[in-house]
């Protein structure tokens, strides 16, 4: 889902914080030697990424991969008659594998594609972005978990999407290096509008791909959403962009059916739209649209050019829905008709094989995923936990100001004991704190150019006045230390204040790692 540029906000006493330039810099680089991190005050934004893919290149390293035996797949039957073609899609799973009390596990989803599969030949699987990062289980292992389960449930094709992006999109290239040591997707990962500056695609990632089922030739293209680049850290972009995406499917659409001659086409975007799924239709003999990014269910129709009704189809996020779009096709192979369904996994029981090969994986990550770190009486909500972290993290470096946006903290946390895991759940980005001095009146000018309109706050210091930004808590001419997510703070319009000028100091630590710190320090 799109970050929204909603902040949560703690400050502290300002009126010991009158300080010049000089004493915010002496102050920032006090704390380079009690951080973790090897950056120096003199980094900048630009200079490496946040995110430490060698630690989960570590834990990868500790999966038993000789264990994961695979189910046989079936292979298709060019002689077959599909009369009509099952196409099941995911999207926003978000790390939900492993099967447990608040997860509906991925075990599951396969069960419930099955029973609902009607001709195991005609059915086309589509996994539609946002599928890796969203739990520590998956999040430490960099998504194997989900690439093994695709390859196991026979999915055709993963369409990248805005936190595929989350580790550097070229890191996913491993999953097609061909070392099985590493993982292999067994599908391709489909981004037909992600180019680089001199408008090429990343060498692992194909615009489209043509699957035959039955006697039917199935073309599918697969898009990011316009505008996306505003989910993603620059860091985590790496010089890539998103091109317009009706240019795109007009484009490859054409393909399809000229030159691949292809008997149905399915348009899968990182997205939910309704102006675009009807620009994207208005041209093109897309048979069908699959959604995602937006984590709620979605049954809509748009009416194509030639009048045909198109379905529109998306899911909730975390396996809440499993979507089914059938299409019925006449002799010639064409769309005549659909219809859709949504089917719930956690109604479903586990399959075997791929629990077992979950499990293999779970082995690596149980250990520091369910280690009890604290004990809650009462529930913590979002804001309870953003609020503790932010004070906490003000409190450690001794900054005047932090700020997070809201939809980087993601769960609650229920009375009772509090693991790792629940705190990567509330966390699930791998976001590393930055700290820089910025002068009173350029804090104003920063949060009111984004109308960033709510916020919270603690110990009675609102930083806000019902929807605006309270400017008249921040004195103008003071230089306050200031610090926030590499996530905000690599963004073009933050830039500037998040630079080596402004003495920027990288700490090397995730917001995760603070939050369980300041929840051992609270609830112990």
């Amino acid at each position: 889902m799109k970050r929204n540029f909603i902040l949560f906000i703690c400050l502290l006493t300002l009126a010991s914080c009158n300080q010049n330039i000089g004493s915010a810099s002496s102050s920032i680089n006090s704390t380079n030697s009690s951080s973790t991190s090897s950056s120096s005050s003199n980094s900048t934004s630009s200079d490496k990424p946040s995110v430490n893919v060698d630690d989960k290149m570590y834990y990868k390293s500790l999966v038993e991969r000789e264990n994961i035996k695979y189910s046989t797949p079936l292979v298709n039957d060019p002689n077959h008659d599909i009369d009509n073609l099952e196409i099941f899609q995911l999207n926003d799973t978000h790390g939900a594998y492993y099967d447990e009390k608040d997860i509906v596990g991925i075990s599951r989803v396969k069960t419930c594609i099955e029973e609902n599969t009607i001709d195991p030949y005609a059915t086309v699987k589509i996994a539609n972005g946002d599928m890796l990062q969203g739990t520590a289980f998956s999040n430490m292992l960099l998504g194997e978990p989900a690439i093994a389960s695709l390859n196991e449930m026979n999915f055709d094709c993963f369409v990248i999407g805005n936190h595929e992006f989350d580790w550097i999109i070229d890191t996913l290239g491993i999953y097609k290096d061909n070392d099985p040591s590493n993982g292999e997707l067994n599908c391709p990962f489909l981004g037909a509008n992600i180019v680089d500056k001199d408008g090429n695609h990343p060498e692992f990632l194909q615009p489209y791909t043509v699957v035959e089922k039955g006697n039917v030739k199935v073309g599918i293209i697969g898009i990011i959403g316009d505008g996306l680049e505003s989910s993603i850290s620059n860091l985590s972009l790496n010089g890539y962009h998103f091109t317009d995406t009706v240019d795109i499917v007009n484009k490859y659409s054409k393909i399809l059916k000229e030159e691949e001659l292809v008997d149905v086409i399915i348009l899968a975007s990182h997205a939910h739209d309704e102006d675009k799924n009807q620009q994207y239709v208005d041209k093109n003999d897309i048979d069908c649209i699959i959604n995602g990014h937006d984590h709620y269910r979605v049954e809509e129709t748009v009416k194509r050019h030639d009048n045909l009704t198109i379905p529109v189809i998306e899911s909730n996020t975390k396996n809440g829905s499993m979507g089914k779009v059938t299409l019925k096709l006449n002799e010639n192979n064409k769309m005549t008709s659909y219809e859709i369904k949504h089917f719930y996994p956690e109604d479903y029981d586990e399959d075997t094989n791929l629990k077992n090969i979950i499990e293999e994986y779970h082995k690596v990550t149980q250990k520091y995923q369910d280690s009890v770190i604290a004990h809650t009486n009462s529930y913590l909500s979002k804001q309870d936990i953003a609020i503790l972290t932010c004070n906490y993290f003000s409190k450690k470096y001794d900054v005047d100001l932090v700020f997070v946006n809201q939809s980087g903290v993601r769960a609650n946390i229920s009375s009772g004991d509090i693991t790792n895991g629940q705190v990567y759940e509330v966390f699930p980005f791998d976001n590393e704190m930055y700290i820089t001095s910025i002068k009173g009146s350029d804090i104003t000018k920063m949060i009111s150019s984004k109308n960033m309109s709510q916020y919270y706050y603690n110990n009675n210091k609102p930083i806000a006045k019902g929807n605006s930004f309270d400017s008249s808590i921040i004195s103008s001419d003071t230089i306050y230390k200031v610090a926030t997510v590499d996530y905000l703070a690599t963004k073009d319009y933050m830039t500037s204040y998040f630079s080596t000028k402004n003495n920027l100091f990288m700490t090397g630590e995730y917001i995760r790692d603070c939050a369980i710190e300041a929840i051992i320090d609270k609830y112990n």
